[in-house]
């Protein structure tokens, strides 16, 4: 399962991280990225639209069921915007975006294993290498935490 860490020292850190990272991400851009994803004309959505209302529009449209499901399980969760779809496609490509310290992080990622999500990681990187590097003290925690074989 691919994930997008937003690791720092501090929840709070972590949270202004993300907060800066979202700062950087023109919105329009997004949307057009979005539409282009889901075969739809940009000039007939806006930012403030219904996320569920643009998935019923377009449903079919990629000829990816997987992926629309994914991406309409996102919008179930609580994504009730096109702008905020938008700005998760741009963040963190609709994959679980994993914010917190190292600590939480690992937990998250615990978690996902253990309700049977996922056995493995492909870990994305926002900005390279620093995203990379921020999550280093992860992987330190779960090698701590492995079993001694």
């Amino acid at each position: 399962m691919g994930v997008q860490p937003v690791v720092a020292e501090s929840g709070v850190a972590a949270e202004e991280k993300l907060r800066q990272l979202k700062g950087l991400i023109d919105p329009v851009t997004a949307l057009q990225d979005l539409a282009t994803l889901f075969r739809a004309d940009p000039a007939d959505w806006s930012l403030k639209d219904s996320a569920a209302e643009f998935l019923r529009t377009q449903h079919g449209a990629t000829g990816a069921e997987g992926f629309e499901n994914t991406v309409a399980e996102l919008v179930a969760g609580g994504i009730t915007t096109l702008g905020q779809l938008a700005m998760l496609g741009a963040i963190a490509q609709f994959k679980p975006l994993l914010v917190g310290t190292a600590d939480s992080v690992a937990q998250q990622m615990l978690d996902l294993v253990e309700q049977g999500a996922t056995d493995g990681f492909m870990i994305m990187g926002t900005v390279v290498p620093e995203s990379f590097t921020d999550f280093a003290p992860v992987i330190r925690l779960h090698e701590e935490a492995a079993p001694k074989i």
